[in-house]
């Protein structure tokens, strides 16, 4: 559900980008993403709104920043299963 002029919620756009509300947060820290406050009084805190343009071109940027995992060499070690035994108190 989108808020004032189609802005979304942190916690919505956070679900929109599948990505962490901490994510979102960071990146409005970092300067990566732009936010709008909404504050119904000078004195108030207020909450944060970001644009679907703005989530849109983060994630089209952060996709072409991001490192892609290499893959796991042919070969190369694997971590041993670890199997728990569950003890009974009786």
């Amino acid at each position: 559900m989108t808020t004032e002029k189609g802005l979304l919620k942190v916690s919505e756009a956070a679900a929109t980008a599948n990505v962490s509300e901490s994510t979102i947060r960071g990146a409005i820290t970092a300067g990566e993403l732009e936010c709008y406050r909404i504050r119904k009084t000078l004195n108030a805190r207020g909450t944060l709104r970001i644009s679907r343009e703005q989530l849109k071109d983060w994630l089209e940027r952060s996709r072409e920043e991001a490192p892609l995992r290499p893959s796991k060499p042919q070969g190369a070690p694997t971590r041993p299963k670890v199997t728990l035994k569950h003890l009974s108190l009786d």
